[in-house]
């Protein structure tokens, strides 16, 4: 304790010290706690329920390899039952539902779930009773639901009444059991549940259409079910597979070879698809394939960031361990020990440390709010610190004691007697010199790997927003609605579309309204065989495009290119001739050399009617900026029975007095139909990029600090050693040297330093590129011109840390210094 306390008063003399190193500190530590905070929400953070370490996840391997994790009932029913591995398997649907009050209607995420799913989980009411297997019996007979904690505070007011309420899903009436606790909100990554229902109750809950003749009406639906379950005691993940995926294999799914398959995890193929039974104490992780690579990238950066912080703060205690060389040897004299020393240098580094973390809890909150707005919106990710983020910044900020309080506490135990008391030695200057340039090429090279990563990145980005879209996002608004869960028939849903594109004409401001069914870069995807006559197929071909359902008027709405023929008009509907508009790319494949407009096709968006072409408009972008050209199918959205639609508006003024507009005529013409995804097109495609973006703007900032702290440790060994060389700088210039000597003096050892850190941090930048090459598009990781304007604009910042040290040395008078030397 005395050590601390004698520690505290050393580093209150050298208050501007201790200020810098805690800064640094701060910056390091939060950084790295911030990412952490990340990663802890997507990657490594359990399932608020009873011992999460039983859940299992089932998902199945195809004949080809593609991994999916959505089954049918069917198989629900096959699997259920295992008593020898499992105590139970509860199936989950999540969905979107249209939640209806007196006050106002909106789109809440929901969750189907069988009546086994809170009992397996653990899960126990903050009031009321949760969903049983009682209420979830007799298909369409429980019209009951289980709210949120979140949404019965932000909903109903936190009403304790709430239990027996009647609330509309889906246009129809159904009573609320109670409310689950704060803190669960589902088992699905990401996506925050606030609304569930009895799985009996999905024909009344899905836009899907039931057949009656069997029971469950939903029966025959394929790949819409989750499937979470609960180990028995001291059962394995490698025994539970095996007796799963043996009762999988007598089912017709594992039979099942599909035609067309898309999925971003694949696994080894086999004879018949495979049951996979995985951990399922994170819940269904859908939300880590997106983030976990950019999540484990960012945490290498902000680790290279705290290595350069732990190096600066070293620098600057060996700087400042210069300047106490005669009080430390004073105590030796005195019987002080080398221990004693040592310990109480590393006690002022654990103050340090202590007050690094201090600061970097407030540097990781500002960081964790960056990193919230530059995620997408659909990520509803709670970064709140818990236990596991508090435990990593304790053992971070004890790491930094090891990696900064070392060096210097043995260099203060180093320290000479003899030499220190006798006229002025600067014995050990040379050493403790090169350690603290070392310091300083060390943080240089870690901060060319930083910029280096931030500068590709930005390019990367850049390249990304310069890709020709095809159509004009600037000033179009876009607002979905989804009549297919309330059941609409064909004719109703066109009504209320139709009607809404009137209503929408008339307010201020609106240009020009049109609809479709997938609106630019959503993330929406409708793929169709077609049938050309005359178009040479492979074997095993099955020719397909992308397909969008358009409205009368929407290539106008967007600002895309007709360049043949026509677009839709009101006529292009339900009774009338089968119409198509195909883009230019689609005309290419199908039509080489000849006129599209007027030939005819067959495509399955169309119930394969035959089709006339009466337009080609110019190629745009479908679904992902990174994608080539592809084939894209246009049809009259009157024409189909599409009930989810997105109105495109292109207005002129403000989009949020627009949107409001937009919202009570929406509410006039049906109050059980709500608006969502309500924004700008040029929000909607700049969320394609929210990982890109996240990834730009976070090495941009560390990079950012990585020079600032490079430069700082810089200015302070030079400082030190203007300081120490004083008497030889005097007599220089008492002996004529000029004070330009001198500058070039400094500058000469400014540029050494940084000159090796540029060469050790270049070919090290370059072996880690590989870390980087999949994040980028449209350059190189190893592309020269990043690298050598990263190389000067680093030299550049050297020399200029290195203008007041040097100014400084040059104004040295020889007089004062001889005079007290």
């Amino acid at each position: 304790m005395n050590d601390f306390r004698y520690a505290f008063r050393t580093l209150r003399r050298s208050s501007g010290v201790a200020a810098v190193a805690v800064t640094s500190l701060a910056l390091g530590i939060g950084a790295t706690t911030a990412i952490f905070s990340f990663t802890n929400a997507v990657i490594l953070r359990s399932l608020p329920v009873q011992k999460p370490n039983e859940l299992v996840l089932l998902r199945y391997a195809s004949k080809k390899g593609n991994i999916f994790d959505e089954m049918g009932y069917p198989e629900y029913l096959a699997l259920r039952d295992t008593p020898e591995v499992l105590t139970g398997l509860a199936a989950v649907s999540s969905t979107k539902m249209n939640l209806a009050s007196e006050e106002a209607t909106e789109q809440v995420p929901g969750q189907l779930v069988s009546g086994n799913y809170f009992p397996i989980l653990g899960v126990r009411p903050r009031i009321g009773r949760l969903i049983a297997p009682e209420d979830d019996l007799v298909p369409g007979g429980h019209p009951v639901c289980v709210i949120s904690y979140g949404l019965w505070q932000r909903r109903f007011g936190s009403a304790p009444d709430i239990v027996g309420r009647k609330v509309e899903i889906n246009g129809r009436p159904y009573t609320i059991l109670g409310v689950t606790p704060a803190g669960f909100d589902g088992t699905e990554q990401g996506t925050h549940a606030q609304v569930y229902v009895p799985l009996m109750m999905a024909a009344q809950i899905s836009g899907r259409e039931a057949d009656p003749k069997v029971q469950p009406p939903f029966r025959n639906w394929v790949s819409f079910l989750n499937f979470v379950g609960r180990r028995k005691p001291g059962v394995t993940l490698a025994r539970a597979q095996a007796v799963l995926d043996s009762r999988f294999a007598a089912l017709p799914l594992a039979q099942k070879d599909f035609t067309f398959e898309m999925s971003a995890r694949h696994a080894a193929p086999g004879a018949r698809a495979r049951l996979l039974v995985v951990d399922g104490k994170q819940g269904f992780d859908n939300l880590r394939f997106g983030y976990e690579r950019p999540l484990l990238f960012l945490l290498f950066l902000v680790g290279l960031l705290l290595l350069i912080a732990c190096a600066n703060v070293a620098s600057l205690l060996v700087a400042r361990a210069a300047g106490q060389r005669k009080q430390i040897a004073i105590r030796l004299a005195l019987g002080a020990g080398r221990w004693a020393l040592i310990r109480q240098q590393l006690a002022e580094s654990a103050l340090l440390a202590a007050g690094g973390a201090a600061g970097g809890i407030l540097v990781s909150i500002g960081i964790s709010n960056l990193l919230l707005r530059l995620a997408t919106k659909d990520s509803q990710l709670d970064v709140r610190p818990d236990f596991a983020v508090l435990s990593f910044l304790v053992a971070v900020a004890c790491l930094t004691v090891l990696l900064f309080g070392i060096v210097p506490a043995l260099e203060s135990g180093k320290a000479g007697v003899g030499p220190v008391l006798k006229a002025e030695s600067t014995g050990g200057g040379r050493r403790r010199g090169t350690l603290a340039g070392t310091l300083v090429v060390i943080q240089v090279a870690l901060s060319i790997t930083l910029l280096a990563g931030a500068g590709l990145l930005l390019r990367s980005l850049h390249n990304l927003q310069s890709i020709p879209m095809g159509f004009q996002p600037e000033n179009v608004a876009v607002a979905t609605i989804n009549t297919n869960v309330n059941h609409y028939s064909t004719a109703r849903s066109h009504a209320l579309i139709e009607d809404l594109m009137q209503r929408a004409e008339t307010i201020h401001g609106v240009r020009a309204v049109s609809a479709a069914l997938v609106s630019p870069l959503s993330g929406n995807l409708w793929l169709y065989s077609v049938e050309v006559p005359g178009y040479p197929t492979r074997p095993k071909e099955v020719p397909m495009t992308y397909m969008n359902a358009i409205g009368p008027g929407y290539f106008a709405t967007i600002g895309a290119t007709l360049v043949r023929g026509r677009e839709f008009t009101r006529r292009d509907r339900q009774g009338a001739p089968y119409v198509a508009v195909v883009n230019e790319q689609m005309a290419k494949k199908f039509w080489p050399g000849r006129d599209p407009v007027g030939q005819r096709f067959k495509a399955g968006a169309l119930d394969d009617h035959e089709t006339e072409i009466v337009g080609v408009v110019r190629d745009s972008i479908y679904r992902d900026l990174r994608e080539a050209k592809r084939e894209i199918l246009y049809v009259p959205l009157l024409e189909g029975d599409f009930g989810f639609v997105t109105l495109h508006l292109r207005i002129a003024g403000d989009s949020a007095r627009v949107f409001n507009e937009l919202r009570a005529q929406a509410r006039a013409a049906d109050r059980s139909v709500p608006l969502f995804g309500m924004r700008t097109l040029e929000a909607q495609i700049g969320e394609t990029l929210s990982t890109e973006r996240l990834l730009a703007t976070v090495s941009t900032i560390l990079g950012a600090l990585a020079i600032v702290l490079a430069m700082v440790g810089l200015y302070s060994v030079l400082a030190n050693a203007v300081a120490e060389r004083a008497r030889e700088i005097g007599i220089r210039m008492a002996l004529g040297a000029a004070r330009i000597q001198v500058i070039r003096m400094v500058m000469r050892d400014t540029l050494r330093m940084v000159l090796a850190g540029v060469l050790v941090g270049i070919p090290v930048s370059l072996a880690a590129s590989r870390w980087i090459a999949s994040f980028l598009y449209g350059i190189q990781a190893h592309d020269p011109f990043t690298y050598v304007g990263i190389g000067g604009f680093v030299i550049a910042a050297g020399f200029a840390a290195a203008f007041i040290p040097s100014r400084r040395a040059s104004s040295v008078d020889p007089m004062v210094v001889l005079r007290h030397n």
